[in-house]
């Protein structure tokens, strides 16, 4: 399951790579190419090591680093 959320995720950077391309802002186009190569890398490394845990932590990490950088502030993932 966290390899097809990957693989969605990675669908979605491109779509914003070129949602941000068509617009003309080439800075931010930096966000999502980190991402996806950071996420090559992590599916990579699992198929070689086959760590199922060390995955399963860094590409949540990830995915909250990626709303950090497109600057989601909300306090929504806290609770009250």
């Amino acid at each position: 399951m966290l390899m097809l959320t990957t693989g969605f995720m990675m669908c979605a950077a491109a779509l914003w790579l070129a949602v941000y391309w068509s617009m003309g802002y080439q800075y931010s186009t930096a966000i999502p190419l980190i991402f996806q190569a950071l996420s090559f890398l992590t599916i990579t490394l699992y198929w070689k090591f086959r760590r199922v845990y060390a995955f399963a932590v860094i590409q949540p990490a990830l995915r909250h680093g990626l709303e950090l950088a497109a600057g989601d502030t909300s306090t929504r993932h806290r609770q009250t």
